[in-house]
Parts: C-alpha cells; structure tokens; sequence
C-alpha cells in the first residue's frame, strides 16, 4: 500500500477534493505535492540534484495546468504528480544518454505534459547551435557530401555519381569526416 503524502499536513492527495485545493493554491496541498515530487527526485535521480529545485517547480506547474484544465477527470492527484515526475526523470535521463537529438510526434504525444521544459529546450538549442557550428566549419565537399547523403536520403552510389567519385571513395570520405566531426563536436 502507497504511503499517502500530505496526510501529516493534512493535506492527503489521494482524497477526492486534493485536485480543488490543488488548484485553488491551498498551502498545505501546495506543499505536499512539492515534498512528493522531491521524494521522488531523491530516490530516482541523484545526479540530476542540482536541478533538483527547478524540477520540482516545473513538475509542480505541469501538474497545477493539467489539475486546471482536466480537474474533474483526476482521481488521484498523488497518481498524477508521480507520473508527471517520473516521465520528466526518465525524458532527463533518456536525453543525457543520447547524441542525437529525436523528435518522435508519437512519442510526444503520449507524454503527460508536451511542454518540454527549461532545460531540455535549452539543451536542444545548445546542441542546434554546437551542430550548426560544426556544419558550418567543415569544407564545402564534406557538407555536399552530407547534403546528399542525409538530407537528400540519396545511397552512396548515387551520391558518387553526382559527385563524380568512386562509391568506395565516398564510403571512405564520409566515414572519415564524420569521425573527425564526432571528435570537434565533443571537444576531443
């Protein structure tokens, strides 16, 4: 059985009125949900500790605008903010573990709250701004090379053709160029 947060506040937010008070700011639901959202920040992300305060104010404020619009369909508000929590950890963890940067429509929509938050918004711009810089740096060849083949979607012996040079020697080329670029795009 799940231990009901708030409850020595008297602010229990598996009750059926913790939504309402929830959402018209009473203080001590306010709080229990704040102390939920730590507690599991605690348990399930310690390197993200840093960020520990912001994450419980943004899951907080998703929480608050999903009570705000959806308020009579939500049962259990302790349900909600651990879900809204969790995703927002493992979206933190999924993306601290990528190189890529994946934008899935599917994926997107069956988060609890689209809002992408602070911080993943400004890493994305941070690593638009790190590939653009690498894009811009290497040579015109390497980056028709790139057109081609990853913008276009054209195969290797087609890329050749237009580029006029053997299929190995393209394979060869970009290979090469793509491993000096993953070298300067992390700062090796």
């Amino acid at each position: 059985m799940r231990a009901q947060h708030g409850s020595r506040d008297g602010a229990d937010l598996r009750s059926p009125d913790a939504v309402g008070r929830f959402v018209s700011g009473d203080a001590a639901t306010v709080q229990a949900v704040r102390r939920l959202v730590l507690d599991i920040l605690r348990s399930h992300s310690s390197e993200l500790k840093p960020y520990w305060d912001d994450l419980v104010s943004e899951v907080s404020a998703q929480a608050w605008r999903r009570a705000a619009s959806d308020g009579d369909a939500i049962r259990d508000l302790e349900g909600l903010v651990a879900r809204i929590a969790h995703a927002r950890v493992i979206d933190l963890h999924r993306t601290r573990s990528r190189w890529r940067l994946e934008v899935d429509d599917q994926h997107l929509a069956t988060v609890v709250d689209r809002d992408l938050g602070p911080y993943e918004c400004l890493r994305r711009t941070e690593a638009s701004d790190r590939v653009a810089a690498l894009i811009a740096a290497v040579d015109d060849r390497t980056r028709e090379m790139w057109r081609l083949l990853y913008f276009e979607g054209l195969k290797y012996r087609e890329a050749a053709a237009r580029l006029g040079l053997p299929e190995g020697t393209l394979k060869r080329l970009v290979h090469e160029s793509l491993r000096a670029a993953a070298k300067r795009f992390s700062g090796t």
